[in-house]
């Protein structure tokens, strides 16, 4: 052990202590290793501790409750904190009763700041240990004698750990301390009122709050107009509100400033690949819907793109918002760079398939394919196409080949049924989505389609009113009730097993949640069916088909 050299008196108490931090237990101290004078022993239980070597200096910081044995009872007596070998001793009011000994609870808490806390604070800094530093730099400031240097090194600890709303508290107490210093509290020299409230845009735009960020950025930046990193912030700031025009005119301003400095331009750019990354990978369709699309293209116009990840990224955060046009131009400027980039051929196919040209679309589904044979998107793609240009054979061909690379992929199983019934294949269909249903119970898509089949294929053959309903009802509690095809679905099962009431009640609710879309004519179509006793029939081999 590191603790051999270590004389301070109190050392026999320590080593006898830490054997029982890892458990959590009591360690007995005789009362000649407690303090001089004392004629009934100890029982000490650590509830805290840290032990670090720093210059081959020994920090060892420990707190613990002494119970003390008084008429035949132990009762927790008095709080103990060891630190550097000095013992402290606060009073017995201070401290937990027995009963809730076992609860941890922080000594430091209690006591005046130790001589040994800001220099574990400072090393927990040092050591890159932010979250734990902005713990003990927090108790420090809560501490009678603590200064505001003290609440500036709480405030930087939760900044580097980005605890954003955390530091929310010694910002707030510092800015009060400038606004109006305390009587007998020490100025807070070198920081600058600019620099504070630049860290306060910056704690509200992590936090989820840059139009509040703004306001601050763009206060300092009136003061303070040549200083790039609070520039770099507020273009950030300007790319989460979606204001991507006054992006680009502050990025001219910062390469004007920085001399076009690559390292500069470098934080830029790899701020926008960041929101293109949220764009492509985190941001739902009505999130999407929010961005300003007809703006963003200006942020990638002219941008360098230095990986091919980079152009990746900037081409699907395009087509994610619909700019084809814009996504084609730098697509083909990426493609120029990085002319072996198996993706950006793929996404030229996307990008030809969004527009309606499948010929191209699938040209370069070849392409890819050729080149790499186990693509799996490109298959999925390809085999899109061939399903909506009605060639259904080679749609399901590029399925299976999806289905040897990947079993598991339920959408491609899906989709081979669909293509089965198509063919005319409905008994394999039926096969295949029982399967479905069974493998993965939760999809709502094959019940619905079974039910369907079961309820409108014209051969009576492969019709089962009571199994239409029940597959029906399966689809509609996967959605709660609430999607109208699939109401459609139930109300066509209704009708084939001739319960028409039934039948007109739900397909009323249906046309009910349906939008005011093409498919209404349909929905009304059927409704007038049920009401004469109709049953509907849709042969999947011709027409449109669900």
């Amino acid at each position: 052990m590191f603790f051999t050299h270590m004389t301070h008196p109190s050392f026999t108490v320590l080593c006898l202590l830490l054997t029982t931090i890892a458990f959590g237990q009591e360690a007995t101290v005789t009362d000649e290793n407690v303090t001089a004078g004392q004629e009934a022993p100890r029982l000490y239980l650590v509830n805290d501790v840290e032990i670090i070597m720093k210059d081959g200096q020994r920090l060892i910081l420990l707190a613990g409750t002494a119970i003390e044995r008084v008429n035949g009872h132990e009762e927790a007596n008095q709080t103990h904190i060891l630190v550097l070998g000095e013992e402290l001793s606060i009073p017995s009011e201070q401290v937990t009763r027995r009963e809730n000994v076992e609860r941890q609870f922080r000594i430091r808490a209690l006591i005046p700041i130790p001589k040994s806390m800001r220099p574990w604070g400072r090393f927990l800094l040092e050591e890159e240990r932010y979250r734990e530093a902005s713990e003990v730099w927090k108790n420090i400031a809560d501490r009678s004698g603590s200064t505001p240097k003290d609440l500036y090194l709480w405030l930087m600890s939760c900044i580097q750990s980005e605890q954003w709303e955390a530091a929310q508290q010694p910002l707030g107490k510092i800015m009060e301390l400038k606004a109006g210093p305390k009587e007998n509290q020490p100025p807070l020299v070198g920081v600058s009122w600019d620099h504070l409230q630049a860290l306060q845009g910056l704690c509200h735009l992590r936090n989820g709050r840059p139009k509040l960020a703004i306001r601050d950025l763009r206060d300092v930046i009136e003061t303070q107009p040549k200083i790039l990193s609070y520039q770099i912030l507020l273009f950030e700031t300007y790319l989460s509100l979606n204001r991507y025009e006054e992006a680009v005119g502050l990025e001219r301003q910062i390469a004007n400033l920085s001399g076009a400095d690559p390292m500069i331009m470098s934080q830029l750019n790899q701020k926008v690949w960041t929101l293109c990354d949220l764009i492509v990978n985190k941001l739902d369709v009505s999130q999407k819907s929010l961005l300003q699309h007809s703006q963003f293209p200006l942020l990638l116009s002219d941008r360098e793109t230095t990986t091919t990840e980079q152009a990746e990224l900037g081409v699907e955060a395009l087509l994610a918002l619909n700019q084809n046009q814009a996504a084609n131009e730098f697509l083909a400027r990426a493609r120029q760079k990085f002319s072996d980039s198996r993706e950006l051929n793929f996404l030229a196919g996307v990008s030809a398939a969004i527009q309606g040209d499948f010929r191209r679309a699938v040209s370069e589904f070849d392409l890819v394919i050729d080149q790499y044979p186990n693509h799996e998107q490109a298959y999925q793609h390809r085999a899109s196409i061939y399903y909506q240009n009605r060639e259904y054979e080679k749609s399901r061909q590029d399925y299976h080949t999806i289905l040897r690379l990947n079993p598991e992929n339920v959408n491609a199983w899906y989709s081979v049924a669909l293509c089965q019934l198509r063919v005319g294949q409905t008994g394999e269909a039926i096969t295949v989505l029982e399967m479905i249903t069974e493998t993965y119970p939760n999809d709502y898509r094959p019940w619905n389609l079974l039910s369907w089949t079961y309820s409108t294929y014209p051969e009576a053959s492969f019709r089962n009113g009571d199994m239409a309903i029940l597959c029906a009802l399966r689809a509609n509690e996967l959605t709660n009730f609430s999607n109208a095809e699939f109401l459609d679905s139930l109300a066509a099962a209704y009708a084939e097993a001739g319960r028409y009431d039934d039948a007109i009640s739900t397909q009323i609710d249906a046309i009910d949640k349906l939008p005011n879309t093409p498919n209404r004519a349909g929905f009304l179509e059927r409704l007038e069916m049920y009401r004469h006793n109709e049953p509907f029939r849709e042969d999947p081999r011709h027409g449109d088909f669900r």
